[in-house]
């Protein structure tokens, strides 16, 4: 079964499939005319921002799915650890259980469950000792908790390009060097949030998977001319180990060199996970991609065993996202691996890491002025 991002890249060339497209794009113009009221609504001041007391750095994207912005969370955040910072994220938590605020971890142990947490606020709360994190929909109210309850030196909000109601000092926008518009048109006829246009909005662009493209020039280029003033660094997601998700075991990335597997995601863009499997050395005999934050249920968890055993694996392969909701005591016929990455800026690093650290110098330079 085709996922709905690739029917949209890729539609049927029917009759009723074109007829189909042609009142998607309509509702696009819709949508998209939505999109940009919101925005103007936002800039003008009709619609009121909240402010925190402290610097917040907004990671977001204009396309739907996976372009890294969790794993440049969690970047972010060791760099502030490394240097001393306390910060705390904020995330919306999707597909949680439950609408209600929650903190997933006080940065000293996790409190709550990957389903009453989401996948990804959950991966961030255990990758993270030291960190707060807090989710809830209305951000707002996350910041304000997140800042009255921990006292951080910085908030860095997950995925929040679009929640435009809580003022941050530096939006950072990903965009993925593979696919960085889909088809160019907005939801529900493509995969843009908002349109190209809107990463005017951006202070700060960060590419990511540049070593998966040929084509960054052109790239480049394009990003220029929506947002002339904005630095643009590049980013990889490198392998960082592997784990055996039954016992949490690290294994060597060298298990995978030759070995015949089967790759498992649900996640945004899941070519590029299998992709760099497949730089790893393995074979990758099936790749079975299921809509992005899917849980895995009966019927699913029946499909990956079955293709398992037909194409008789040495292994299950997965990523971390998956793996937190991925059962591990589940018999599929074969040991499951988790393939950890590592997000790392590969171009312009040191004048990235000076705009982080120049948001936290300015609020402690404030705060001893006011002091004294």
């Amino acid at each position: 079964m085709r996922r709905i991002d690739e029917w949209l890249l890729n539609p049927p060339r029917t009759k009723l499939g074109k007829s189909f497209m042609n009142g998607l794009a309509a509702a696009s113009r819709v949508y998209t005319a939505g999109v940009r009221a919101r925005s103007w609504a936002y800039r003008s001041g009709v619609f009121r921002k909240t402010t925190l007391n402290t610097p917040v750095i907004s990671i977001g994207n204009i396309t739907v799915g996976g372009t890294g912005k969790t794993p440049l969370a969690q970047f972010i955040a060791r760099h502030f650890l490394d240097t001393g910072r306390k910060p705390v994220i904020v995330s919306r938590g999707y597909r949680k259980e439950g609408a209600m605020l929650a903190v997933v971890s006080d940065g000293k142990r996790l409190m709550l469950s990957p389903r009453r947490s989401g996948d990804e606020p959950y991966l961030l709360a255990r990758n993270l000792p030291g960190v707060p994190v807090v989710v809830s929909p209305n951000r707002a109210l996350a910041g304000f908790v997140a800042v009255s309850r921990f006292a951080p030196d910085v908030v860095i909000m997950d995925d929040a390009f679009q929640h435009m109601k809580l003022e941050r000092n530096l939006d950072i926008v990903l965009v993925d060097a593979v696919n960085p518009f889909g088809n160019d048109k907005t939801l529900p006829g493509g995969t843009l949030r908002e349109p190209p246009l809107h990463l005017a909005r951006a202070d700060v662009i960060v590419v990511s998977r540049s070593d998966q493209t040929d084509r960054l020039p052109e790239l480049r280029e394009r990003l220029r001319s929506l947002n002339p003033s904005a630095p643009v660094f590049l980013g990889v997601h490198a392998p960082e180990g592997i784990l055996a998700h039954a016992t949490g075991d690290s294994l060597d990335l060298e298990i995978l060199r030759n070995a015949r597997v089967l790759a498992v995601s649900s996640i945004g863009n899941p070519w590029s996970f299998a992709e760099s499997v497949r730089t790893l050395g393995a074979q990758v005999l099936d790749h079975l991609r299921f809509p992005n934050h899917a849980k895995y249920r009966h019927r699913a968890l029946s499909q990956i065993a079955n293709v398992a055993r037909q194409l008789r694996c040495e292994a299950i392969i997965t990523t971390e996202k998956d793996a937190v909701r991925l059962p591990s005591r589940i018999d599929f016929g074969c040991p499951v691996w988790v393939l950890s990455i590592r997000f790392t800026i590969v171009e312009g690093a040191a004048s990235f890491f000076d705009l982080l650290d120049a948001l936290v110098m300015h609020r402690e330079t404030i705060g001893k002025n006011g002091q004294a």
